[in-house]
């Protein structure tokens, strides 16, 4: 799981997604809040990704 407190290169995060060695990633966001947000904005970026949240995690997989 990603640190709360690291800046987050989204590219990088979805490109290692992408790559197929891992099938799902949890990052840990600072709020609930921040979360859905970011699940929002990653999901009108990313036409191929699966994000839900739980909480202040972030729960990303590939669609399809």
């Amino acid at each position: 799981m990603y640190d709360v407190d690291q800046k987050r290169d989204w590219d990088a995060i979805i490109a290692r997604l992408n790559s197929g060695n891992v099938s799902e990633m949890r990052i840990q966001m600072g709020s609930a809040g921040s979360a859905q947000v970011t699940a929002v904005r990653l999901k009108n970026k990313w036409n191929n990704l699966r994000v839900r949240t739980e909480g202040d995690t972030l729960i990303l997989t590939l669609a399809g």
